[in-house]
């Protein structure tokens, strides 16, 4: 998948996630549920993470996983998420505690 892509799908899948979870009482319970534990992404970083991953608990750039003694496994592939902040568009990886080893 090249950058641009990778781009286009990042901007269309938090939209595609909330088709999926405004489509009933349940997904958006479980969707507030999945939120809760990931109130400092915004809510669309919250979509995109949700579409790709929806049993992820705490996510975080390895950068904060490692100042807090844990590492990402070798081979593991992180979340992508669209840097909204970013005018040049960057994508930026996050990491499930799952996806990490150490104390």
């Amino acid at each position: 998948m090249t950058r641009s892509e990778k781009l286009t799908y990042l901007k269309t899948i938090a939209d595609n996630a909330i088709e999926k979870i405004t489509d009933n009482k349940d997904s958006w319970r479980n969707f507030l549920s999945f939120y809760s534990n990931l109130h400092q992404f915004t809510f669309r970083e919250a979509l995109t993470i949700y579409e790709q991953n929806p049993n992820v608990t705490m996510c975080k750039e390895i950068q904060s996983w490692n100042k807090v003694g844990r590492r990402v496994q070798r081979g593991v592939h992180g979340i992508p998420l669209l840097d909204e902040d970013d005018i040049r568009q960057e994508i930026r990886y996050v990491f499930d505690v799952s996806d990490t080893y150490g104390d």
